[in-house]
């Protein structure tokens, strides 16, 4: 039952032997003082106790600790030290000063800590719970445990006078299935007057909380008062605090609709930290609820949203997913919290969420400072809104899809920047500018619109407006709505010195408004613009050339239209001239040309005129389809007669997937959306897989995607050739590369967990097998990146892995899973490291890059086997606190790879180059300019 295993490296700083513990649950025999509650309270309480717990121990647990058994539940009311209102009851507390502890379990359910649901008497009664003090409680980690039915599930608190900002630094929470007792209203329990909570964490940086999943029962009948939950919650506390916090792949369930009358409180997770200034991504993670869920009557916040953005880092919250609350996104609400003012703060990045059924998708309050791209969807109900920008807020939308609602998009006193946007079939109105109260002579601030679609909704008001408002292409031309009012501002207000400006496709439509609904000698001075905007600059499109298969199906991927736009306007391909028989289809959003009607390609060479508009002026170019014969005819191209280069940038979470490829000199190849729709992120790796002596490209769908998904794009003409799911049921995400692993001289696929246990495959692409799979790191759960090259000269490649989170960990294997290398790469720092692999010195044996995780200024060291002992040497410092991403590719003439290095979140989307041979700087990759959520390389 009680078994302590001793590891046997020593740890020099704390002078102890780090061991692993493991406790099995008691079956019977239970006594006051031998019960399941008593031998997990003694393991880090109590010295004498044979299962103490030391820094850096890790404690595996099995079996049902039912706290409800009589001898448990009376021993869990006393708490640690058996005694009455000490402060340390209902709950095993940690005590400051043991840090580095692992709780684990072999798998998911097979340890389970059972409470008692909501006791009416005491208040955050719980598991574990954590009060701070002088002392730390760093790099701790809970992995694989099912908590049930308590108030707090595993609760970490701190005291801004004891350890103060790092307290907890290193946290991981992950993998863990926690189920939230109902909590009790104060009507029912006085003494209970905390919301109940799943997961409460506190100041640190690098802390990492994913794939969790919270069970909130939600309630049936109601109450007389509103009780409350939140699924997991941060500490408030000063700035910089939370640097490098990760939120992602967690999901909230709500198991039962909530009752009409006094319905539950339910946040779903709310990153409380008000730290303004430091990284944090809130990703991936999912919000849902019980069938018949109405989200207009319960009181459901998916998200709660206080940090901001500022000089030091970006605050990110991309790729969540969101149904049936009453409100998607919101900013800390300025009622129950009066007096924050967000204002002066840099804007939360909100990009590529899906909120549906929703009665607020997201709600900008309390002075808050938002951008909101990606391709964010909502939808609601025909009451709802899709997008509130309450007084004194300010919000910029780049693009995104607000339908199906009351209102797509509300500008309720505050100010917006408006890019882009659907804002189809909304029963209200698209756009609403509300009518506000303004002192005489002032000016509401102006808006600007531009892009947007017509918003239909049978004829109803698009916006209303009280002036000072630029419409730069506002509708489609022959537009026959009434889709703009030009109200009064309120009262006291001077609107006759107001302009309101529309651009030249609007004209003659606001003329229409202008004879049937408004009276302009009272409404203000509507000014009509020139035809074409001032200062817009015309599409950037060059002529391109792609070659595809004879007969390749329906639906192939021929290739993307690649353009810009100068004034980043949103851009409509479409094809006007040589697409005989209706060949091909343009995606006209995105530019990808696909075959539209297989039967009209033939084997010749097609030249299409491509128009690029962006809603003012047409740019043209030709592009030119070259059909070639894939099986050997006499019009095959065949393998290339020298290899032919290639490196990727793929986007991080909020860009839909988003990939681009460049060719060896650095010109652009491809660039295409690998998992259209989704907003996870992408990882990238290139390398020849088919053998054609053309490096494809392989990609791995990040958090929240299912099953590991891979898919293989081919080098030589960007067609799909593969797509395949490497981990069934996981949703953490997969790390890629390509290695030749097996020795048959061809690429091999590997792919690695990017959370959870550090699970690595490798696969053939030659005749689809499974070559390897193995556990990287024991006991690990924070994930694993991957790479392969030839370290030990053999004749195939071995596998590098790097510690996604913790201590900066390095190992390389055989394909059999036999450890040829283990090293630590950067002493003392525990944000996980990335790893790539070559030869850059031309010896044959492959050097190996290693970049750090997040949390500190992007790190790069390059490992000879002769200095992997001394500590490798330190190429580059990139800025920023994502970390740094590496790999290798060919980048100028010479024999040996180069370096890549891509930042995380926080910095803007530059792919720094380092030559191989000397590590010198070369030319750096723009790849997504804006763009700050992070990139991958490969």
């Amino acid at each position: 039952m009680r078994n302590r295993v001793r590891l046997t490296t020593e740890s020099l700083e704390n002078r102890f032997t780090p061991a692993t513990i493991q406790i099995t649950a008691l079956t019977s025999g239970f006594t006051a003082t031998n019960n399941n509650y008593r031998i997990l309270a003694d393991a880090f309480t109590d010295p004498a106790s044979p299962n103490f717990v030391s820094p850096g121990d890790t404690v595996i647990l099995s079996g049902n600790f039912d706290w409800t058994e009589p001898n448990a539940a009376a021993a869990w009311a006393l708490g640690n030290d058996g005694l009455a209102d000490t402060g340390d009851e209902y709950a095993i507390t940690i005590n400051d000063g043991l840090d580095n502890v692992t709780v684990t379990a072999a798998s998911l359910g097979s340890a389970v800590i059972q409470g008692p649901g909501d006791l009416p008497d005491f208040d955050l009664e719980g598991a574990f719970y954590f009060p701070g003090g002088a002392g730390t409680n760093t790099g701790w980690t809970f992995s694989n445990l099912t908590l049930l039915d308590f108030d707090l599930g595993i609760g970490m608190y701190g005291d801004p006078s004891g350890a103060g900002a790092g307290a907890y630094s290193g946290t991981t929470i992950t993998n863990n299935r926690i189920r939230i007792a109902t909590d009790l209203s104060t009507a029912a329990a006085p003494a209970d007057v905390s919301q109940n909570i799943g997961i409460n964490f506190s100041f640190g940086t690098g802390q990492t909380i994913s794939n969790n999943l919270i069970e909130i029962p939600g309630d049936v009948a109601g109450s007389t008062a509103n009780s409350s939950t939140v699924g997991i919650q941060s500490e408030t506390f000063f700035p910089g605090t939370y640097e490098g916090l990760r939120i992602t792949g967690n999901t909230i369930r709500v198991l039962n609709a909530a009752a009409v009358a006094n319905p539950q409180r339910i946040v779903g997770i709310w990153e409380n930290g008000h730290s303004h200034g430091s990284n944090i991504t809130v990703s991936g993670n999912q919000f849902l609820n019980a069938a018949g869920v109405n989200p207009a009557a319960n009181l459901q916040q998916a998200f709660v949203i206080t940090s901001h953005s500022g000089p030091d880092g970006v605050v990110t919250y991309a790729g969540n997913t969101v149904t049936g609350a009453n409100v998607g996104l919101a900013w800390l609400s300025p009622v129950e919290f009066p007096g924050y003012d967000f204002s002066s703060n840099g804007p939360v990045l909100v990009l590529g969420n899906t909120l549906t059924n929703v009665q607020t998708g997201i709600l900008i309050q309390s002075k808050g400072v938002a951008q909101l791209g990606g391709g964010n969807v909502i939808t609601g109900t025909a009451t709802g809104t899709g997008v509130s920008i309450q007084a004194g807020s300010v919000a910029t939308i780049f693009n995104g899809s607000f339908t199906g609602t009351g209102v797509g998009i509300d500008v309720n006193g505050g100010t917006a920047l408006i890019q882009g946007a659907d804002l189809n079939n909304n029963a209200i109105a698209g756009l609403r500018v509300q009518t506000v109260t303004i002192p005489q002579g002032e000016e509401i601030p102006p808006l600007v619109f531009v892009g947007l679609a017509d918003a239909g909704g049978g004829g109803t008001a698009l916006g209303t407006s009280t002036g000072g408002n630029n419409f730069a292409n506002y509708l489609p031309t022959g537009a026959a709505r009434a889709i703009i009012n030009l109200n009064a501002a309120g009262a006291g207000a001077n609107t006759s010195a107001r302009n309101n400006t529309f651009a030249s496709d609007s004209l003659a439509f606001i003329e229409q408004v202008v004879d049937h609904s408004v009276d302009v000698a009272t409404r203000g001075t509507v000014d009509f613009s020139s035809p074409a905007a001032a200062g817009n600059v015309a599409p950037a499109v060059a002529n391109q050339t792609f070659e595809l298969p004879i007969g390749s199906p329906a639906g192939a991927l021929v290739g993307q239209v690649v353009a810009s736009d100068a004034n980043s306007n949103p851009l409509a391909y479409s094809i006007t001239d040589g697409n005989t028989g209706g060949a091909f289809a343009i995606d006209a959003a995105t530019g990808r040309l696909t075959v539209a009607v297989p039967a009209a390609l033939g084997t010749g060479t097609f030249n299409l005129t491509v128009q690029v508009s962006d809603g003012l002026t047409v740019s043209t170019a030709t592009v030119t389809v070259t059909l070639f014969d894939s099986t050997g005819g006499a019009n095959d191209p065949g393998p290339a007669a020298t290899p032919v280069y290639l490196t990727a940038v793929g986007a991080d979470a909020g860009a839909n997937g988003h990939v681009k490829v460049y060719n060896q000199d650095g010109s652009l190849r491809f660039s295409f959306f690998a998992f259209d729709g989704f907003n996870g992120g992408v990882r990238v790796a290139t390398g020849d897989v088919n053998g054609d002596q053309v490096e494809d490209i392989v990609v791995g769908a990040g958090a929240g995607a299912a099953g590991g998904h891979v898919k293989v794009f081919d080098g030589a003409t960007g067609a799909l050739i593969s797509s395949f799911f490497s981990f069934s049921g996981f949703t953490g995400g997969v790390n890629v590369a390509v290695g030749d692993v097996d020795g048959d001289g061809r690429g091999d696929i590997v792919v690695g967990t990017g959370s959870g246990a550090a699970h690595v495959k490798a696969f053939s692409f030659a005749n689809n097998t499974l070559l390897s799979s193995f556990i990287a790191f024991d006991g690990s759960t924070g994930g694993v990146t991957v790479a392969a090259g030839n370290y030990d000269g053999t004749g195939a490649d071995e596998i590098v892995v790097g510690s996604a989170t913790g201590p900066a960990h390095v190992k390389a294997f055989t394909r059999t899973g036999s450890t040829v290398l283990s090293f630590i790469a950067f002493s003392g720092f525990n944000g996980g490291v990335n790893v790539a692999a070559g030869d850059l010195n031309a010896d044959g044996f492959a050097e190996l890059v290693v970049g750090t995780g997040p949390g500190v200024n992007g790190q790069v060291k390059v490992f000879q086997r002769t200095t992997v002992a001394t500590g490798g040497a330190t190429i580059a410092t990139i800025p920023g606190t994502g970390g740094a991403r590496v790999a290798l590719g060919r980048l100028n003439s010479d024999a040996v790879p180069d370096i890549l290095v891509g930042p995380g979140p926080g910095s803007n989307a530059l792919v720094r180059t380092f030559d191989g041979s000397n590590f010198t700087a070369l030319s750096a990759i723009a790849a997504f300019d804006g763009f700050l959520g992070g990139v991958f390389v490969g």
